[in-house]
């Protein structure tokens, strides 16, 4: 290969570098104003940071690393304390790694007779866990429910009398 040749492809490696990280930070920047304008809509305090320990303890909070909370509302939602952010952190597989950003509600404040409860999108590896008894509550009378979401929680027959037909 020429230096010409050499040069022109070291030259388009490093724009296409360069264009990859300005779209990525102009998408941040969108989404941290779009949050900050629901924020104001729903009357809620916005914060461009928060910390996995501001959001409490729960198995989420134990994944990965570099776990951080992004674009953060916190207010009331249905009279109880909660907030809301996107919440991300980055899983390592040997060599490689990929970050997972997904936007959480955090209700802070314990609301008697709610029993504590995970729910999240059901993937392949969850489906693939229920095989080997990962906690998974399914609904016969609401097949679609099951099949998308993962709902768990320590007390299954509570959190069913929750997810009653009109919540499923």
């Amino acid at each position: 290969m020429t230096a010409a040749a050499l040069t022109l492809v070291l030259m388009a490696t490093v724009a296409l570098v360069a264009g990859v990280v300005y779209a990525t930070s102009r998408a941040r920047k969108a989404r941290t104003e779009a949050m900050r304008l629901v924020a104001r809509t729903m009357g809620f305090a916005f914060e461009e940071t928060t910390t996995p320990a501001a959001l409490g303890a729960f198995s989420l909070m134990e994944h990965g690393r570099s776990r951080e909370g992004r674009n953060a509302l916190t207010g009331r939602l249905g009279g109880r304390p909660a907030t809301i952010c996107d919440y991300r952190y980055v899983v390592q597989s040997g060599k490689s790694s990929h970050e997972v950003v997904q936007t959480i509600v955090v209700f802070t404040e314990a609301l008697p007779g709610l029993p504590d409860f995970e729910l999240r999108p059901e993937n392949i590896l969850h489906k693939l866990g229920a095989v080997f008894g990962y906690q998974d509550i399914d609904f016969e009378s609401n097949e679609a429910f099951s099949t998308q979401y993962l709902l768990r929680g320590t007390d299954d027959e509570a959190i069913r009398r929750v997810f009653n037909s009109s919540v499923l």
